[in-house]
Formats: structure tokens, sequence, C-alpha cells
């Protein structure tokens, strides 16, 4: 590595542990990490993990080993390094005033973090009480050593940087305030951490009673990242380590090693699948993996496609292959509060009316109310919660119900595809084609619901996903009505029926005169203010967008 590759400026310092339980005279703990025993390791590395020189400590056999261990292991990963003007960081465990010093005069900086204990400490800035985000530093023939007290007090030392204060932007769009030493050592330390976590994806670990072939392999590991490090920096292409480690194994074997198996499904058909994926991530819908199987399972089924699959189900061997294949990943979903921060981006919702006016032009519905439909389910309580009392003040009120509602108000996709089929397609009459709207949740969406839709002439347009309070008439104003009747005539059965449970077939009874009573123009109006009929793509008004994106 030393003779082909040479680093940039910035390099990091620190120990990794390679696991071993087994009896060794130098065998170590170090509770922080996250294999607490084994063989310790010092390793110096670019801050993006690439290796450049690792020292097995042996204990008090090691020549490194007593007064002065931590300087010692510095200078000896550096001694190559020394003169050229590079930076190193380097946590407490290594820092001190007299080893900053002897790297400066060896044109090397250094920058870290501080024991507050070690030698050479300028006492009157150890002991300072600072409030939070305060600091204080001291300099000495090029060695800078500071405080700054953020949760806790934070000791530090530099040969390169001042202690000036820089304020930065973290990733949720916070400023904060810190020292410029601090801010480099979080940027630039992380190099062996890097590698820790690299190794951990793919681990070769083999039980065996000799450490030296544990720690054989564990440097092969090592090897083998180092090299993905440098194809991916170099080669011109990208390969995941997964996919770089079978490529490694490809190259050694040559033509010992079986083909990959060609995918179950065709290609075409994974690409239509991963493509509908994106899409339906970037606006808010994102499926997750067990959903996809069984999406994928039922595409099987219908189309009668041999597999190796048990019961049509892909198994993880197939969905990490398929991720890979188009370049998806698993991520952990962003809260609603957000997305409706972002959805509520004009762009985003100008978009939505460009589909709404192309379909509607499309299906000569623009003149036509009549054939669009909005479709989404609500609950609706057996307590009348909305129905004030009169009572004495001060003193709380309560009213007598019918009991707990149903645990489950949720509707799922076989509940959505028989509505669908037994009420909605006969409710809407001989006239096509039909446009619904609805708000697309996922639980709604299977492959029969929609082929059912496309054999009846039906159009389903979904919403932008978290803007349903903006864009769909069942929830602007057409709901808030019908709850409202709801909840008088409930009160008026309960007054009658006191303590009973409201039987379905009279809940049935009282939804349908709830909804007669319902005026139909509460109904028009919804659609209006939603935009779609008649069509205005400027009804929403610019306080309900989001500020940023007004700008």
């Amino acid at each position: 590595m030393r003779n082909t590759y040479y680093p940039g400026k910035e390099l990091s310092l620190d120990e990794s542990m390679m696991l071993w339980r087994g009896r060794l005279v130098f065998r170590q703990y170090i509770k922080n990490k996250r294999h607490k025993f084994g063989i310790k390791l010092y390793m110096l590395t670019e801050p993006s993990g690439t290796l450049l020189e690792v020292e097995v400590y042996t204990g008090a056999m090691d020549s490194k080993g007593g007064k002065g261990h931590a300087s010692k292991v510095v200078m000896k990963l550096l001694q190559h390094k020394l003169n050229s003007g590079h930076s190193v960081y380097m946590d407490n465990y290594y820092n001190s005033c007299t080893l900053a010093r002897e790297l400066l005069d060896n044109q090397t900086f250094c920058t870290g973090t501080l024991r507050a204990d070690r030698k050479g400490n300028p006492k009157d800035v150890v002991a300072t009480k600072l409030p939070k985000g305060g600091t204080k530093a001291k300099y000495s023939n090029g060695i800078m050593i500071g405080k700054w007290k953020d949760k806790r007090d934070v000791l530090y030392i530099s040969t390169e940087f001042p202690n000036t204060m820089v304020t930065f932007t973290k990733k949720r769009a916070q400023e904060k305030v810190k020292p410029l030493p601090i801010l480099n050592y979080n940027k630039f330390m992380s190099g062996v951490d890097r590698q820790d976590q690299m190794m951990a994806y793919y681990p070769c670990s083999r039980k065996t009673l000799r450490w030296y072939k544990k720690l054989a392999i564990h440097f092969f590991q090592l090897i083998l990242v180092n090299s993905h490090y440098m194809f991916n920096e170099y080669s011109g292409k990208r390969l995941t380590f997964y996919d770089y480690r079978l490529e490694v194994i490809r190259g050694l074997l040559g033509a010992s090693l079986s083909k990959p198996k060609a995918p179950a499904i065709r290609i075409e058909d994974e690409k239509r699948l991963a493509e509908g994926l994106k899409t339906m991530e970037r606006w808010g819908f994102g499926i997750s993996r067990k959903e996809i199987l069984h999406i994928v399972a039922d595409f099987i089924t219908k189309n009668k496609t041999k597999t190796p699959f048990t019961n049509n189900i892909p198994g993880n061997e197939w969905f990490h292959n398929f991720k890979n294949r188009h370049r998806l990943s698993i991520k952990k979903p962003q809260a609603v509060a957000f997305f409706r921060r972002k959805m509520t981006d004009p762009f985003v919702i100008y978009e939505y009316f460009d589909l709404l006016n192309k379909t509607l032009s499309d299906f000569n519905l623009h003149d036509k109310p009549e054939l669009i439909w909005n479709l989404d389910e609500t609950s609706l309580s057996q307590d009348p919660h909305k129905t004030r009392a009169v009572g004495e003040r001060g003193e709380p009120s309560s009213r007598t119900s019918s009991g707990p509602a149903s645990p489950n108000g949720w509707i799922e996709a076989n509940i959505c595809f028989n509505y669908f089929e037994k009420t909605l397609i006969p409710a809407l009459g001989p006239t096509r084609p039909v446009l619904i709207i609805y708000d697309g949740y996922s639980t709604h969406v299977n492959i029969p619901l929609i082929e059912l839709a496309r054999d009846n002439d039906v159009t389903i347009l979904k919403l932008t996903p978290h803007s349903s309070h903006l864009l769909q008439p069942l929830n602007l104003s057409v709901f808030k009505s019908v709850k409202d009747r709801w909840d008088l005539k409930l009160v008026t059965w309960q007054r009658k029926n006191i303590g009973h449970k409201i039987p379905k077939k009279v809940f049935s009874e009282l939804i349908g005169e709830t909804w007669k009573d319902l005026d139909t123009e509460i109904i028009r109006n919804s659609f209006k203010k939603a935009g779609i009929h008649p069509f205005n793509r400027h009804v929403i008004p610019d306080d309900k967008y989001h500020p940023e994106a007004l700008k």
C-alpha cells in the first residue's frame, strides 16, 4: 500500500478490536468497542476509511510498551508520513503537549480531544468554569489548548487551527456554533470507524483455536475493504461492497464459480416494478419489503409464471438482487408532518393539477361532474362527543354511551376490493368513462382492484400524498357535515335507548338518514374548493403553501 498509494493531507489515527475470547497473553479489553475483548490494532487511515498503516499491540512484549506508549504508537504509525505537512486527528488516548511538540518539529499537525490530567496542560484552562457555549484557550509555541462547554466540558488541542468559533448547519437545517478544531475533528476523525462499519456488514469470522489464523483472516478482510475503496475511487465504476466481494471471488475462482442465476421474473417486468416503487416513494407512498414480495407473488400467480419461489413468494436472495439491479434501498420513512409541508410545494400541487386537467380532457369530463367521484374512508363514533351537554359550571359532564367501538377501523385491500366490486361499481351507473379520485393509501392497492377498475372503464387518479387536507373534497367539507349530523342522530337514538348497544341494522339506518339529510350543495362546494369542478389549478391560496417554496 505504501508503495502504490499516497494519501491526502488529513489522516485519522485510532484503535480497533478484533474479537478474540480465547486465552492470549496480550488479549485486551476496551469497554466502548463493539468487540470488548480481543486483539487490539492501532490503525492509521484516511477519513474515508482507507487503511494506510496497522500495528498489532502485543502487550508487555511490545517494543512500544511502557512509559509514553501512546506517543510511541503514533510516531511508529506516522514514520513514513512525517515532514510532509499532514494533519493527524486523534482522540484523548493519544494527544498530549509533548506529542504535539514532537509532531510539530516533524512538520506534522495534530488536532483532537485531550485528557485533563495530561502533563503540560495549562491549569488555568483546565480548571476554568464555563457557561454553555463558552470557550477559553491558551497558546504556547504553536500549540493551542482550548476548553469549550457544550453539554459537558470538552478539552482539545491543535497545532493547526486557532480557537475560532464557527457557525455551521446541522442535518436538519439547524445552525450551531463550535470551535474550529472540534468541527474539523468531527469531520475527519471517522476513518477507523468506517473501517469497522464495513467489516461488520459481511463478517468472515471462523471458529479456531489459533489466534493467528483469525488474525490472518481479519487482515484479508481489511485488504478487501481497502481495495473496495480504491476500486470505487479510481476505476470509474461504483459497486456495493457485497457486489465487489462477489466480483473478487469470481476473479479468483474463474470458471469454477457458477454464473449468477438469471432473474426469476423478466427484467422488463422488474424494471416496471422498480420504476413504480421509485415513483411511489417520491410521492410519499413508500411500500415495505413485505408488500413488494406479495405484489410480486400476485403478479406471478396472475400470469402463471414458473418460478422457484415457495408459494410464488420471492425470498431474501431475490429481493437483495432486485434491489442491487435497480439501485433501490430500504429507508426509514420521514414523519407525515414533514411530508405535508413538502407536499404543499406549489410545484408538486401544480403537477397534480396538470395530471387532473389532462385526465379530464382525455375523457371529456370537464362538463360532466356526475362522472367524477371522490373516494375515501372515515370513522363514525358510537359516542356523540361533538354534541355539547349543558350542566353545572365547574363539574365534568358525562353521557351514557353504547359501549366500545370496533378495535380496527382501517380499510384493508380485500375490504376495499369488495367495496369496489359490490357497492361502488354498481352505483356508478351505466355511463362511462368514470373518474375516481382517491388518496391512494397503500393498503388500498392491489393488482385485482386495478384490473377490476380497468375492466369497468373506471380511471383511478391518486392525490399527491399528505395533501388530502387541501385537495380531497370529502376532507374539505363533506366529512365534517356528515359527522355533525351523525352526532345529532346518535344523541337522539341514545336518549330513547339508554345503556343499549346500537344494533347493526339501526346503525345502517341512521347512516342512511344522515346521508339523506346532507345538503347536496355542500358536496358541490367541496369539489369546487378542491379545484376539480369547475377545474381551477389556482384554487389553493398562497398561505397554504410551504413558505420556502414561494421564495
